[in-house]
């Protein structure tokens, strides 16, 4: 949203809130408020030469490019290979990100799902079909199915865009990732960083 400068309060809790699993809601309501131009220049990490993490079937690289670009590769089982690619916008990110949901294998998150509603182990505890898409084999168990075809995939990249501004700044740099999560997301950041001639600051108008 190109937002630099905000404070967010949190109350009640730990984390912010789930909603129904996507940014949407969040997003339309910075949107309603609006943004105040401080006259002064924005500061951007911009990425001078590839850097990449590996491990096993999971890779990301982020490499030089003029703008902050994604390219996504999904694996899942039933629904095979999603992908998403494409420049980060406002407008883009509002129409084609915000509202993909997080999601879950019910073959994996079952035992967790039944162990945290027992409040035996502090997982899953307020997960349910408002919140998360379950895959249950070929579908869906959610009511109204799916809100794009390739959902997951979405998700995933609206993972990799907030993880990557745990920089601390916008990135002006090409992200291609297959099959990361949160943990490879911050790998790849830590990398970047500890490599002192793979990037630079910039403060542009």
């Amino acid at each position: 949203m190109q937002i630099d400068n905000a404070l967010i309060e949190i109350r009640g809790g730990h984390e912010i809130p789930i909603l129904d699993g996507s940014a949407k809601r969040i997003f339309d309501l910075l949107a309603q408020v609006g943004r105040v131009d401080q006259g002064e220049p924005r500061r951007f990490f911009r990425v001078l030469k590839k850097v990449e993490f590996r491990k096993g079937p999971v890779s990301i690289t982020i490499s030089p490019s003029d703008d902050f670009a994604v390219s996504f590769t999904l694996e899942l089982p039933h629904y095979g290979q999603q992908r998403w690619d494409g420049i980060v916008t406002p407008n883009g990110f509002a129409s084609e990100i915000t509202f993909a949901r997080t999601y879950g294998l019910l073959k994996q998150i079952l035992v967790p799902l039944i162990l945290g509603k027992m409040r035996l182990v502090p997982l899953l505890r307020g997960a349910s079909l408002n919140n998360a898409v379950v895959i249950a084999g070929r579908g869906v168990l959610n009511r109204h199915g799916l809100r794009c075809p390739d959902e997951f995939v979405r998700h995933r990249v609206l993972d990799l865009v907030g993880d990557m501004m745990l920089a601390g700044a916008p990135l002006i740099g090409k992200v291609e990732a297959v099959c990361t999560g949160h943990i490879h997301n911050r790998t790849l950041l830590t990398q970047l960083f500890n490599t002192p001639d793979a990037w630079r600051e910039e403060f542009l108008e």
